[in-house]
């Protein structure tokens, strides 16, 4: 499923992103940052992930301030 969204950057990044497709075949400055984007979720879920597990096994099996699996919010 492809979700549309909308970012506004500075002319200074756009440009960024712009020079640098230059040089990546058949790419635009939106394909460069989607892809850097997407890059830097993944890292990040992986730091949160690894975070959740230290925390986890800090608190044998627990989060805290989670008392339950499922929490409404």
């Amino acid at each position: 499923m492809d979700i549309l969204v909308k970012l506004t950057v500075s002319n200074t990044i756009y440009r960024f992103y712009r020079e640098a497709s230059a040089h990546i075949a058949d790419s635009s400055p939106e394909d460069v940052m989607s892809d850097a984007l997407t890059a830097y979720a993944g890292l990040l879920s992986q730091d949160i992930s690894r975070q959740l597990q230290v925390c986890q096994e800090e608190n044998g099996g627990f989060l805290p301030g989670n008392s339950s699996q499922s929490r409404s919010r």
